[in-house]
């Protein structure tokens, strides 16, 4: 899927982008399967030691209680999430005048960047793309950040009204030094990074250094806020995160549930 999704974007890349080249993969595809083959054999052994940690008794006892259906329901939650992924992905691309890739290429860098194909380069794919298809380099990374906050960003409103549904119900987990600050950070954070994005980002924008560095995470605060007070326009990509996080969250539920454990909806 890597190599697919990569040979589908590379097209848009212009030939100065050299790292991301078809013959480069090309040669890398021995390494790559390797490097597939240790992760797997990783994963075998983390999950034998922890089998070991629980007890084997307790591992075959909960292997007892396995119900396939859910594995479905796990599969059908992830892409349902990739779907909201997308759709949040396109609008921080299209928002206030972006760049516009065409529908194939748009969900060939999105399934890399879905996928975590290149976590160790971080959004670098993402910022090749928004690059090649005109954006200038600060508001590339502007816009892969802003993609990024905007994960976490709407993540947090998520964590902030489960911890209120907490509270509320009064159930004692998780415990109150975990849930209070969930209930109360996320919204007062949002609005003071608006205030300061809006006033300041314009006066660090363009500068050398570290005073460049914070113009593009000012630049990338003021992405997202025009996504969220203009939500009519941008709903999608606010809804398409919110998508993503509610069906992630449930491809873990149902996960857990295959082996008959079900969390309350908090």
């Amino acid at each position: 899927i890597y190599t697919l999704s990569l040979h589908d974007a590379l097209p848009i890349l212009d030939v100065s982008l050299p790292r991301l080249s078809v013959v480069h993969l090309r040669r890398r595809r021995s390494v790559l399967a390797v490097l597939a083959g240790v992760a797997i054999l990783l994963e075998l052994a983390a999950g034998t030691g922890l089998a070991y940690v629980a007890g084997w008794s307790q591992v075959r006892a909960v292997l007892g209680d396995f119900d396939g259906i859910w594995l479905i329901a796990l599969v059908g939650g992830l892409l349902v999430s990739f779907v909201g992924y997308h759709y949040a992905y396109r609008g921080i691309f299209r928002v206030e005048g972006g760049p516009v890739l065409p529908r194939r290429q748009m969900r060939a860098v999105v399934a890399a960047g879905f996928g975590g194909f290149l976590a160790h380069g971080g959004g670098a794919l993402d910022q090749y793309a928004l690059q090649a298809a005109g954006a200038g380099e600060d508001e590339a990374k502007a816009r892969v950040a802003a993609l990024g906050g905007l994960e976490h960003g709407v993540l947090a409103i998520g964590g902030c009204a489960a911890a209120i549904a907490v509270l509320v119900s009064g159930r004692g987990q998780p415990p109150m030094d975990f849930t209070i600050p969930w209930a109360v950070i996320p919204i007062p954070g949002f609005l003071v990074g608006f205030w300061a994005a809006q006033r300041y980002a314009g006066r660090f924008r363009g500068r050398a250094g570290w005073r460049g560095k914070l113009g593009i995470f000012l630049d990338s605060i003021r992405i997202i806020r025009v996504l969220f007070t203009h939500p009519l326009r941008w709903g999608s990509a606010l809804c398409g995160m919110a998508l993503f996080w509610a069906a992630d969250a449930f491809a873990a539920w149902a996960g857990l549930a295959m082996f008959g454990f079900r969390m309350n909806p908090a």
